[in-house]
């Protein structure tokens, strides 16, 4: 995995400066804080050339960050929770897992643990961390940012369609839509089959009167 690579250090991976430190995390506030690097490449060659920058990071609460910490935070919402929104990802590939730690990251923040998207905000509860896999594309030029923060939260509704369950029930009414224009098209198709020979039947009285 990428995020075990032994070369990792602050300075290659956008922190700081300093190129001796290999502690790759990061404490959230209830500020929004940013990290942006354009210098993360892929390259292959010789010693003079070749490079290949795999990043991980871990966004974590504070250690003095308390209960009544969150509470004030998440003010009238449910929950307060750490937050990651990726601004910009051109030519890198970005992944996010859930846990208190490198090794304990593998809870399931993105379905399917897909990549994560330009501009969605992705969230985890505040006591635990989220684990951030960087790494560019063979031979581009990158330009990569995210921001993190801890902020409040409640669960999604039935209806909120910007959220992943509201826009499972959005597609779940669609098809019960589409299923009832069906039947309703179905049905009427049928009664005016049925009508139409009706109407165009001769009884025996009006076939004695035309002759």
């Amino acid at each position: 995995m990428f995020a075990y690579c032994p070369g990792i250090n602050q300075k290659v991976c956008g922190i700081s400066d300093d190129s001796t430190n290999t502690d790759m995390t990061l404490y959230a506030t209830k500020d929004e804080a940013k990290l942006s690097s354009t210098s993360l490449k892929y390259r292959e060659g010789g010693p003079t050339v070749r490079a290949y920058d795999a990043c991980y990071y871990l966004i974590k609460s504070p250690a003095d960050f308390t209960e009544e910490d969150a509470n004030a935070i998440k003010g009238d919402k449910e929950q307060a929770r750490l937050y990651f929104k990726l601004v910009k990802g051109s030519e890198m590939n970005v992944q996010i897992f859930g846990g208190k730690s490198r090794d304990e990251a593998t809870k399931s923040i993105v379905k399917n643990n897909w990549q994560v998207e330009v501009g969605k905000e992705y969230s985890i509860d505040y006591t635990e961390g989220i684990l951030v896999v960087a790494y560019p594309n063979k031979d581009q030029t990158t330009d990569f940012e995210f921001t993190y923060w801890i902020g409040g939260w409640n669960e999604p509704g039935f209806f909120d369609f910007d959220s992943e369950n509201g826009a499972t029930s959005f597609l779940i009414l669609s098809i019960i839509f589409a299923v009832l224009i069906i039947i309703c098209l179905t049905t009427f198709f049928f009664c005016c089959r049925k009508i139409k020979p009706e109407k165009n039947k001769i009884s025996d009285a009006d076939r004695v009167t035309q002759f």
